[in-house]
């Protein structure tokens, strides 16, 4: 659908008639003469990732669709490139007795947005089984890094726990980091993160929530805090690993106002931290 300034519809497309299937539609964009959007086809293990491009009266002009085992797909407009993400299941397990839990991996793309081939796909690795996992958000970070967040289930012992993750691969989608988080684990919890945001300090900022259906069904705001290398920082505003220093008086004085060679700022605290103004 497209409205205008004021509300008003100024077309409704049925893009897929209900006979096609299950379609989600999670990001879009507004490209050159249309719009992409991204998100997946299907159901639990019958889910293919999928990218479409609309024309501006809304027609669908092309589409890239993975195969089914996929997971739903994710995107960022970064200049006039789009970044996909998405999760992929281990060729071995194609056959498995239940694909929906099948190990995965996460698949990184890119595509000019003029172009219907995704190019320079790579695979990411972190090491460790992911079991049908998913990717919430990608943000282009630091020196032309690209950071993304999502949730997975990790089979620990003999049950499976839902705990999120943020990664951050380099132009090359290279791994420069990998974060696990949970605010708690158990074969009950789950720790979903939903949305992330560059924090003014160059580190991230997400929220989600965090469920323990062995104590209550009812959910609860986590929020989580990391630095620019990937390091928790706070869970639900609480420090982690490092204690808080703090300023008793952190004003400054700038003189003279106006100026108009230099000026001097002057400290509360003093030069060695101990002084007057």
């Amino acid at each position: 659908m497209k409205i205008d300034t004021l509300g008003n519809v100024l077309w409704h497309q049925l893009i897929h008639a209900p006979t096609e299937g299950v379609f989600r539609n999670l990001d879009i964009s507004v490209v050159d003469g249309g719009y992409v959007w991204s998100g997946a086809k299907g159901v639990a293990e019958n889910t293919s990732g999928r990218l479409e491009r609309i024309s501006q009266d809304g027609e669908l002009e092309w589409f890239i669709q993975n195969s089914n085992g996929s997971g739903a797909m994710r995107h960022a407009l970064i200049l006039d490139t789009i970044i996909t993400a998405e999760a992929h299941k281990y060729a071995d397990y194609e056959n498995s007795s239940n694909p929906q839990f099948a190990y995965s991996y996460l698949r990184l793309s890119y595509l000019d947005v003029n172009l219907e081939t995704l190019v320079n796909s790579t695979d990411i690795q972190v090491g460790e089984p992911w079991v049908s996992n998913g990717v919430f958000k990608i943000l282009q970070g630091n020196n032309d890094a690209y950071v993304i967040s999502g949730t997975f289930y990790e089979p620990v012992d003999s049950h499976l726990e839902l705990v999120s993750y943020i990664l951050q691969v380099d132009e090359n989608f290279q791994l420069d980091w990998y974060t696990k988080l949970s605010y708690s684990q158990c074969p009950s919890c789950e720790n979903i993160l939903y949305d992330m945001e560059i924090a003014p300090d160059g580190g991230y900022v997400m929220v989600g929530s965090f469920r323990d259906y062995d104590v209550s069904f009812n959910e609860r705001t986590w929020l989580v805090k990391v630095d620019a290398c990937g390091d928790l920082e706070w869970q639900g505003c609480a420090p982690v690993g490092i204690g808080e220093f703090k300023v008793q008086d952190s004003r400054l004085r700038v003189y003279p106002n106006p100026a108009s060679n230099h000026v001097l700022v002057a400290s509360p605290l003093g030069a060695g931290g101990s002084g007057g103004w």
